[in-house]
């Protein structure tokens, strides 16, 4: 979602947006660019747009849109080795300034990336090493930061625009379990804040203990806890988390006891969170009966998107293999996860 009536999805098909929140949909992709190629899709908001892609696993490019996706300006980005293969790329643009990280395979590793970088408004670009490849978190020209690091329970930052990296160590929950901090999902984070979310996982066994929530004050120098939530007994197995600002948290868990999906939402920045399930609705296809949440986009804590996948296998005897098959839905909620209505996406 990019505000209370507009979003956009991207499908084999293509990429497309929406003006009154998924009840229509206009086909919005870059001329001659193929839904397979784009590695990534951000709005500002419902008029300012890019997509970055890649027709040959090499080369990269940027479209940009200052209307809504109606018409779109298209340049190339400076290229790294010829050998390297694209594999993933996050953007984020503010105005003038904008950041794109790219990682490559082949014969690099899948460790390090490299971070494109515009003070003009995407007229040009300067490259530089980045330690890790997920979702960064721009907070100025200067301080950017990144889940991950070589040490559990850290982040990478940077104070000088990527020139020198450092590892931050984040404090442990009082009641958690494990010393072990997982970051959630580069692409299951929207916009740009300076909150972190975290998971917490069970010791020695799958599932999740819970999660947390950070924040920084002082560009990614140190993080600070606000809070963190226990899932108990009850069986988690993954969840999703959309941060829409510096004060909004929207994490979505599926649990088995009760069965359904679990929304947990604060406006308070991480330190209070309010809970909601999702139950079934007869005779519809209900969030509740999803396998798995594979992605959240809030705008508040009231508005927002979840991707949910529904797969069902149907065994064929004792010597048959069994038949699979699943498909992916999208829902829509505006009182913060207490009922969805599924939406007919492109």
């Amino acid at each position: 979602m990019i505000d209370p009536s507009s979003g956009w999805v991207l499908t084999a098909n293509g990429l497309s947006v929406t003006r009154d929140n998924g009840r229509s949909w206009r086909s919005a992709e870059p001329p001659g660019v193929a839904a397979a190629d784009v590695l990534t899709v951000q709005f500002a908001d419902a008029a300012d747009g890019w997509v970055v892609s890649s027709s040959d696993g090499v080369r990269l490019t940027l479209d940009r849109t200052n209307d809504g996706a109606l018409t779109w300006t298209h340049m190339p980005l400076p290229n790294g080795s010829g050998s390297e293969l694209v594999e993933a790329a996050y953007s984020y643009f503010a105005g003038s300034q904008g950041w794109i990280v790219v990682g490559r395979g082949a014969s690099a590793s899948t460790e390090t990336g490299t971070v494109y970088v515009t003070n003009d408004a995407q007229h040009s670009f300067v490259t530089a090493p980045i330690p890790a490849v997920t979702r960064t978190t721009f907070l100025s020209s200067q301080d950017w930061f990144m889940p991950g690091g070589s040490g559990a329970s850290s982040v990478y930052a940077t104070q000088t625009g990527g020139a020198v990296w450092h590892r931050v160590r984040l404090p442990l929950p009082s009641g958690a379990s494990s010393t072990i901090i997982d970051a959630i999902s580069p692409d299951q984070t929207s916009r740009e804040s300076n909150l972190l979310a975290v998971t917490l996982p069970r010791p020695h066994a799958s599932g999740l203990d819970g999660f947390a929530v950070y924040t920084t004050k002082n560009g990614a120098a140190s993080f600070t806890l606000n809070g963190d939530v226990a899932f108990g007994v009850t069986s988690v197995g993954t969840m999703v988390v959309s941060i829409p600002d510096s004060s909004d948290v929207i994490a979505m868990a599926d649990q088995s006891n009760p069965s359904g999906v679990a929304t947990y939402s604060s406006s308070d920045a991480g330190i209070h969170f309010d809970r909601t399930v999702a139950l079934a609705q007869a005779g519809q296809a209900a969030l509740a009966d999803a396998t798995q949440v594979k992605s959240a986009s809030f705008v508040n804590t009231q508005v927002g998107w979840a991707l949910a996948l529904f797969k069902a296998c149907f065994s064929n005897g004792p010597d048959g293999p069994a038949d699979c098959h699943s498909i992916e839905l999208l829902f829509a909620t505006e009182d913060g996860g207490s009922s969805w209505s599924a939406l007919s996406a492109p």
